[in-house]
């Protein structure tokens, strides 16, 4: 059997429940951290199921959620159409 959470309700509010005995970060430990901590965190778990599964894992911005990105850093001194024709070359 794998390792893993489930969301569970406990005293009437979501919260990780411990299953297989693996340790979890609260939520608000986990909302302290730095975006950058959380990716370097997704990355290090996702590496680690790859090499159980023997599977190559992703995680992908979806086109919309990239372009609203992009949009909202207008005011900073890019070229969004280049970032955007050069994301999706690379698909």
């Amino acid at each position: 059997m794998k390792y893993g959470a489930i969301l569970g309700l406990e005293s009437g509010t979501k919260k990780l429940v411990l299953f297989k005995k693996m340790v979890l970060p609260s939520e608000a430990t986990i909302k302290s951290h730095q975006s950058e901590q959380l990716w370097d965190l997704s990355a290090l778990i996702l590496t680690e199921l790859s090499h159980r599964d023997n599977i190559e894992y992703q995680v992908k911005a979806t086109d919309e959620s990239l372009e609203l990105k992009l949009k909202a850093l207008e005011h900073l001194d890019i070229n969004v159409e280049d970032i955007l024709k050069n994301t999706k070359q690379g698909n």
